[in-house]
C-alpha cells in the first residue's frame, strides 16, 4: 500500500492532523512522490525556504507555505568546522556536538 507509514499514523491516532515537512527543494517533486495522491489525503505538507531555492508553489496546490529565517546549515559545513577546530554552537544542539566530539567524528 503507498504511504503505509502515514496509514498507520493515522489508524493509530485518528484525532490527530500530521504534517509532514518538507524543504523548498523538494515542493516541486512533490507530484512526482510515489503515493502523492493518497498522501495529500492523509497529511498537511509545509514547505520551507531554502537557501538557493526559490519557493514556487503555483505548481504545488497541497503545501502550505511557512516562512521562517532561512540558515545555510549543511553537513559539509559543520564537517568543515569540525577539523577546522571550531565550535558548532548554534549549528547544532549541545548533546549533538558532545557525541561529535567524544566520537572524534570529522577529525
Amino acid at each position: 500500500m503507498k504511504g503505509d507509514t502515514m496509514v498507520r499514523l493515522v489508524k493509530k491516532h485518528p484525532d490527530n492532523r500530521f504534517s509532514f515537512i518538507i524543504g523548498g527543494d523538494m515542493v516541486k517533486t512533490l507530484p512526482t512522490w510515489y503515493g502523492y495522491e493518497e498522501l495529500v489525503g492523509l497529511t498537511d505538507f509545509i514547505g520551507l525556504a531554502r537557501p538557493g531555492f526559490d519557493l514556487d508553489l503555483s505548481d504545488a496546490e497541497h503545501v502550505k507555505l511557512v516562512n521562517m529565517p532561512v540558515w545555510d546549515i549543511s553537513s559539509t559545513l559543520i564537517r568543515q568546522k569540525v577539523a577546522e577546530g571550531k565550535s558548532l554552537r548554534y549549528l547544532v544542539p549541545d548533546a549533538v556536538e558532545r557525541y561529535i566530539k567524544e566520537n572524534r567524528l570529522y577529525e
